[in-house]
């Protein structure tokens, strides 16, 4: 009869333990499912949040572009030769006076173009007293100083002209600053091509000066490089004496040359 007790108590004890076992694992169970159902919530949550606050580019040619300039940044960076520097310059640059003339020009988004020179150089927006050159290089005119502190070239922007695809001509992209007739980007007598891309190109030319517009001192050939971005639809120009690069280093020069979309504080423009 003991026995018989004893027995029923432990078969009792068991069966208590494995019902409060049981409870327990149902308890975790209802928890965790409760638990990853709130973090489910969260998420997706978190996810229609980010939505909403970050515009998505659903575009590849904007990708890809995007990835090219990029790329190309890096490597111009990489390729720095000694005693160069990347000069970076912002167009517009604002500094130009806004007119119904020229608003369609100015008020286009901002976009930079990089070009590699020596790091003496300095580069801004400074017109020098007495200036002898860039009667025509386009808007935003930045200039260019050796390391005497004395201008040696300018920089400046257009937008390009509407043209169908089969008159993409150097000499129609140009227009605005070829067709002068005693000063001129003489793009149909000098076009030796540098960099071209789908989109980009580079090269240099001659920049032609009468006797006139030179002072009564005979004609003057100085050294230019130009550069156009199809897919902004803007175009670069920049002017250097003859006397300040060489060919080489003018090569060179255009080789540097990429225009992006970003603009950085950390533009080197003195």
């Amino acid at each position: 009869m003991k026995k018989s007790k004893i027995i029923l108590i432990t078969l009792s004890a068991l069966l208590l333990t494995s019902c409060n076992s049981k409870s327990t694992q149902n308890l975790e169970a209802e928890s965790n499912s409760e638990l990853q159902n709130n973090q489910t919530e969260s998420y997706y949550d978190t996810s229609v949040t980010f939505s909403n606050d970050i515009d998505i580019i659903d575009d590849t040619d904007s990708i890809s572009q995007a990835n090219h300039e990029t790329q190309t940044d890096a490597a111009n960076i990489e390729n720095i030769p000694k005693n160069y520097k990347v000069n970076s310059l912002v167009f517009p640059s604002g500094n130009d006076e806004l007119t119904e003339y020229n608003a369609d020009i100015l008020n286009i988004e901002p976009f930079t173009v990089n070009i590699t020179l020596p790091e003496k150089w300095q580069i801004n927006l400074n017109k020098p007293d007495g200036m002898a050159f860039a009667y025509s290089l386009g808007f935003s005119t930045y200039y260019i100083y050796d390391e005497n502190n004395i201008c040696i070239g300018t920089a400046g922007y257009n937008v390009m002209p509407d043209l169908a695809d089969g008159d993409m001509m150097p000499a129609a992209i140009y227009s605005q600053i070829d067709l002068g007739n005693d000063y001129r980007f003489d793009i149909r007598e000098k076009y030796d091509i540098i960099t071209s891309t789908e989109n980009f190109e580079a090269a240099i030319t001659d920049v032609y000066y009468s006797n006139v517009f030179n002072n009564g001192n005979g004609e003057m050939t100085n050294r230019g490089i130009v550069a156009y971005d199809l897919s902004k639809g803007v175009y670069a120009a920049f002017e250097f004496d003859a006397e300040a690069l060489s060919q080489e280093e003018c090569v060179k020069a255009a080789e540097s040359i990429s225009i992006s979309n970003k603009i950085t504080t950390t533009a080197t423009v003195s």
